[in-house]
């Protein structure tokens, strides 16, 4: 919203200035060469569309795309992520970590991008669509039901809302998958740990207003309480 997200064209309202990368593409190829000779996984924060292509672009270069597949390479955000570089991400086996707190900003992008850009930012659905995983954080306020809400009504972009299913498993399995845990977290099966939360209602059929009120009744993590309103407690 500062006009600092690296985009191929100018911004709407500054037509002379187009962001910037934080990093020169040889410096984001550099360290991307690194994540691909090692072990350990990689995760990128990029807004803007230049800014992703950069790093796209360094993955490719960098080896094959079925290495960079079982390495799930991350990019964090992701906003502007444009129709024509949906394809190669998807190649790339990328997972795409957004924050629906981004998608109450519509007033503010609409005068940065233009009408025309605006069709396409911040796209969920059309990852979906496309195979691409997504996981859902906050970067933001710190209440999931609440970011639920934005990821189902998408203030900026509708058409590219999720289901309810969909946000609930981009906060659990999804987040799961993009930290290679999905054999331990973030569904409710034999052998995972059992983190789960009770909720005050039914988070698939409360009414949107009513989200953001939600509150666990009761915590478990790996199994035991972390927070109890006395379900726990009084289990017997």
């Amino acid at each position: 919203i500062e006009r600092l997200a690296a985009m191929r064209e100018p911004y709407a309202d500054r037509p002379r200035e187009s962001g910037r990368l934080n990093y020169s593409a040889e410096r984001v190829a550099q360290f991307v060469g690194w994540a691909y000779g090692t072990e350990d996984p990689i995760a990128v924060h990029a807004v803007g569309d230049w800014a992703i292509e950069t790093y796209l672009a360094a993955l490719e270069k960098a080896g094959p795309a079925e290495t960079w597949r079982a390495k799930r390479p991350r990019l964090e955000h992701g906003d502007m992520l444009m129709p024509d570089l949906i394809p190669r991400a998807k190649a790339l086996g990328v997972v795409v970590v957004q924050n629906p707190a981004h998608f109450t900003l519509r007033n503010d992008l609409m005068a940065r991008l233009g009408p025309e850009r605006m069709q396409s930012v911040q796209p969920m659905k059309s990852l979906l669509d496309a195979g691409i995983p997504i996981a859902l954080g906050s970067d933001g306020p710190i209440n999931p039901y609440l970011n639920i809400l934005f990821a189902t009504t998408h203030p900026v972009n509708p058409g590219e809302a999720l289901s309810r299913e969909q946000a609930v498993a981009a906060y659990t399995s999804g987040s799961a998958f993009a930290e290679f845990a999905e054999r331990d977290k973030g569904r409710l099966v034999a052998g995972a740990l059992a983190d789960l939360a009770v909720l005050s209602a039914d988070v698939f059929t409360a009414p949107p207003p009513q989200l953001p009120g939600i509150v666990s009744l009761l915590t478990l993590i790996g199994g035991q309480p972390a927070h109890d309103t006395g379900l726990w407690a009084g289990r017997r």
